[in-house]
């Protein structure tokens, strides 16, 4: 019988499909934030799936209850193992870029659609290409669903911890190392409260705390916290330092909500390495949250929550799976040490038959993160990732044969920044001239002479390409400027456009809108573009060299509410500095609005901006008037706050005076 067609489904309707499902997770996550045993119910399948998205997620929960580990249809066969017949796969939203080109008359498309001609010119570097973010629906498949056996898990996801006891052998240590790593990539310290640097020296009945402010931030750690307590209580400050750093994407936020993110980040983290904290975070999420009813924006917050603990159990996983490696070969070393002493001759032949392989290492190997089975082939993963691997970050390590010693290396890199990692190493200079050669000659065995040279003929293409594109036009008139920064658009670069025709960059765009605030911006004309001077400009129209920013930083900016003395904010540019550095000035918080707000009335008068601005207390050029109108408003004394800048401008008034009888 022949197979039926397949009707290939159009653009509209895979939207809609891709807008049918993404309700779908919305709806569910909504329903697991009702009570605090559904949030907690939703917290351990995170615990189990963290690499998955909070709306997927929630998708999967909701299709296969009681999921122990998913992936693809591909990479269970990549993995060695089959889906078994007539198994339905669990539906998610699946992160597919798009490749987009410049054909020769300018107009941009799809890789998919390029001609014969096209596609080789593109293969050989002489037409640039540009991946964008782009979601389709996928399916997963559970591991009961497949041929493989449950106790081959840990094999299956490596450098994924299964079945972790936190009382067995020196797993607590291996915990703390893990978390100490975290501290490290955030960069802060966790310090006990009698070694605090910022005077909280006593912290009474608080487990910890996570202080910010102008002379640094850190942790401390109640002294009297027993050992799973310290555990957990850094885990819960870590997503506080992660989440609620002064002017991010979350600062903003009510207390109960903050609260809630931290200590559910706690729970899941803590979850995942055989920790139950669920007799303390149950009464303290429901306290805060008042049994749920208290957490905004849900989906915000538990996407906060998803992403950190992700990262905080990736960084762990990785951690904790080295100490675990590095104990086994302490174990090893240690019965090859008791075999000398008790019979020499058993010791040469231990040390043939068991030290020698597990040491032995005859070519360069790879491990990425998240990906394999196993440290694999140098070649063999090299390929892999140009060809398959579809994470935000590529993060490896090498290990290589060296001088009778075996060295390692590790790199990170973003996927669309270089199209394998042998690329990021040497652009980098990761390792000296003769190991470059040993992982290239790797990679060139796996994929023989002729496909190596094509690999190597794009990349200097592309090389070239990137080092003599050019980028602005010669005429600083002719250039797109954004109206934040004030710096100009380059060729090719995404950028933003508002209904009215004003140009952000993406940098720009980060700090102006959370994601969930563009998108909904859409719906009122805004939109996401390349730019491109090359549609109507010659080659000798354009340079690589940046015109000056178009911004006014002759305008000086004052926060006063009228609680404190004035706060001097500085120009726009020491303003956006400050917010990419996501450090507040003295107290005040950068947040989007305000950087939002700011961008689109800075030209307006005094007058006007002072107005606008009035709900985030700020004024542009205030004169000592301004200020004593706004405690007017507020129904202050005159000059409460003000003594300073009454004597400056008194001072500077008969500076004035002297110098002109003077004259």
């Amino acid at each position: 019988m022949a197979n039926p067609k397949y009707n290939r489904k159009t653009s509209e309707e895979r939207k809609q499909e891709i807008q049918a499902i993404s309700e779908k997770a919305l709806q569910q996550i909504e329903k697991y934030t009702k009570s605090v045993d559904d949030v907690l119910e939703y917290a351990n399948f995170m615990s189990r799936f963290h690499s998955y998205s909070a709306n997927n997620l929630a998708l999967i929960q909701q299709q296969f209850e009681g999921a122990e580990a998913v992936a693809s249809f591909k990479d269970w066969k990549y993995k060695g193992y089959s889906v078994q017949k007539g198994e339905k796969g669990i539906q998610i939203l699946s992160y597919a870029p798009v490749t987009l080109f410049k054909d020769a008359n300018g107009e941009m498309k799809q890789l998919s659609q390029a001609s014969q001609q096209e596609k080789k010119l593109i293969k050989d570097g002489q037409i640039h290409t540009r991946k964008i973010a782009n979601f389709k629906v996928g399916h997963v498949f559970d591991i009961s669903q497949t041929n493989a056996p449950i106790e081959d898990l840990p094999k299956i996801f490596p450098n994924k911890q299964f079945n972790f006891q936190i009382e067995e052998g020196r797993n607590a240590e291996h915990l703390r190392k893990g978390i100490e790593a975290v501290s490290k990539e955030l960069n802060i310290d966790i310090r006990d409260m009698r070694q605090s640097e910022l005077g909280f020296t006593e912290l009474g009945v608080s487990k910890g705390a996570f202080v910010q402010g102008k002379d640094g931030k850190e942790i401390v750690m109640n002294s009297r916290n027993t050992e799973t307590q310290a555990l957990a209580t850094s885990i819960h400050e870590l997503a506080h330092a992660k989440l609620h750093i002064k002017g991010g994407e979350y600062d903003n936020m009510e207390r109960a909500t903050k609260e809630f993110q931290a200590e559910l980040t706690s729970y899941i983290v803590c979850k995942h390495f055989g920790m139950d904290t669920s007799e303390k975070a149950i009464p303290y999420i429901a306290t805060w949250t008042q049994n749920g009813e208290k957490i905004e924006d849900k989906q915000k917050a538990l996407e906060g929550v998803h992403k950190t603990a992700k990262e905080f159990i990736e960084i762990m996983d990785t951690v904790i799976s080295e100490e675990q490696q590095l104990a086994m070969e302490n174990v090893q070393e240690e019965k090859v040490q008791q075999s000398k002493i008790e019979n020499k001759e058993e010791l040469l032949s231990i040390a043939d038959q068991e030290v020698k392989p597990s040491v032995h290492l005859d070519r360069p190997m790879m491990y990425i993160d998240g990906d394999t089975k196993n440290n694999r082939p140098f070649g063999e993963m090299n390929s892999y990732v140009a060809e398959f691997h579809n994470k935000d970050y590529v993060s490896y390590t090498v290990s290589f044969p060296k001088d009778e010693e075996i060295k390692s290396f590790s790199g990170k890199y973003r996927w669309d920044e270089y199209n394998h990692p042998l690329a990021h190493i040497k652009d980098n200079n990761l390792v000296e001239k003769d190991t470059l050669k040993d992982l290239q000659k790797d990679w060139l065995d796996h994929l023989g002479r002729e496909d190596f040279e094509l690999w190597k003929k794009q990349e200097t293409n592309i090389k070239y390409y990137e080092e003599n594109k050019l980028l602005y036009p010669v005429d600083p008139d002719e250039a797109i400027y954004c109206e934040l920064t004030g710096k100009a658009i380059p060729e090719d670069d995404i950028c933003f456009k508002t209904n009215d025709g004003k140009v952000l960059s993406e940098q720009a765009k980060m700090l102006m809108y959370t994601n969930e605030e563009w998108e909904k911006s859409t719906e009122n004309g805004n939109y996401q573009t390349f730019n491109f001077y090359s549609f109507h400009l010659t080659d000798s129209q354009m340079t690589r060299r940046e015109p000056e920013p178009k911004i006014d930083n002759k305008n000086e900016y004052y926060f006063y509410d009228g609680q404190s003395k004035p706060v001097k904010l500085g120009t726009v540019s020491d303003i956006v500095s400050s917010a990419q550095n996501q450090e507040s000035i003295d107290h005040f918080s950068l947040d989007k609005e305000f950087i939002r707000d700011l961008a689109f009335s800075k030209n307006e008068s005094k007058e006007e901006f002072n107005e606008k601005m009035q709900k985030h207390n700020v004024l542009k050029n205030p004169k000592l008037k301004d200020f004593q109108q706004v405690n007017e408003r507020l129904g202050l004394d005159k000059d409460q706050n003000l003594l300073d800048i009454k004597n400056e401008v008194g001072r500077k008034a008969q500076m004035a005076l002297r110098m002109g009888m003077q004259r």
